[in-house]
């Protein structure tokens, strides 16, 4: 559970980055670039990092110990990736001193989820290199998404700015394009078998993540139309209130598929079905 939960936490931390990245491409500054806010999420995600390569040394081993620790982080494929994320950490922690720039923001985002496309099922895939790619722009499509959608509901300057809603708008058709690919490519890597989508545990988790994500592509459907009349009509209160509401809508159905999507990690894929 704390290696599930810590991934979780790191898909927050790297849709955080996100949100930073989108907010200097959108011009909307505000917390999401502050130094103080980026030093916090490379903290965390450092902690969480620790926790996590814990709670798989455990499995190891009911001892642990600095020879365990030192064992499995040397020795090990987890350990590798482990110890390369924890540098990356390190990295973004450090960058946070410096000033903030949108270069800077769009490269501490590149590179945590780097750090993150190795993690789980994708070391396991027949094409290692292929799966952590497909893995890489997967991660960046959702977490840019995500990140967007936050800055817009922290931002009403932005959120009632017909060009910079229509900015936002035509990246986020992008990130949905990536998205959808990316997932299609995944799932054909690790489900060969397609009935295996209703028999095995993973494949009703992933049918259950298809659905919501559906679910939340229709309600990004009806923000794109009040996004086009705000473009003609120049916006206006009453649909400032639409959209926000909906924008919760839609950013709630992400967090609950980012949720999906851990679980999904946590089971093992019906590759050899």
């Amino acid at each position: 559970m704390i290696v599930e939960l810590c991934r979780w936490l790191d898909m927050l931390i790297l849709s955080s980055f996100g949100a930073g990245a989108l907010a200097g491409y959108l011009n909307s500054g505000g917390g999401w670039c502050a130094r103080w806010f980026r030093t916090t999420l490379a903290g965390a995600f450092l902690i969480a990092g620790s926790l996590s390569f814990l709670e798989q040394v455990h499995q190891f081993t009911d001892e642990i110990s600095w020879a365990t620790i030192t064992l499995v982080a040397f020795k090990t494929s987890i350990g590798s990736i482990w110890l390369i994320r924890q540098g990356i950490g390190v990295l973004l922690l450090l960058l946070a001193l410096l000033p903030t720039g949108r270069a800077l923001l769009f490269f501490c985002f590149i590179a945590l989820a780097l750090a993150l496309s190795p993690v789980g099922h994708p070391m396991a895939a027949e094409s290692v290199t292929l799966a952590v790619a497909t893995h890489f722009l997967h991660l960046a499509c959702f977490a840019l998404w995500f990140g967007g959608l936050a800055v817009l509901i922290t931002s009403p300057t932005t959120r009632t700015d017909p060009f910079r809603l229509a900015r936002f708008s035509r990246l986020a058709i992008g990130m949905v394009v990536g998205l959808t690919a990316t997932g299609l490519m995944l799932s054909w890597l690790f489900i060969p078998d397609w009935l295996a989508i209703l028999s095995t545990t993973y494949g009703r988790i992933l049918s259950a993540k298809l659905i919501l994500f559906l679910a939340v592509l229709w309600v990004a459907r009806k923000n794109k139309h009040l996004v086009r009349e705000a473009q003609s009509t120049h916006g206006s209160a009453l649909r400032d209130h639409l959209l926000t509401r909906r924008l919760w809508f839609e950013i709630t159905g992400l967090f609950l598929v980012s949720a999906l999507a851990v679980w999904l990690g946590h089971q093992m894929p019906p590759m050899d079905i």
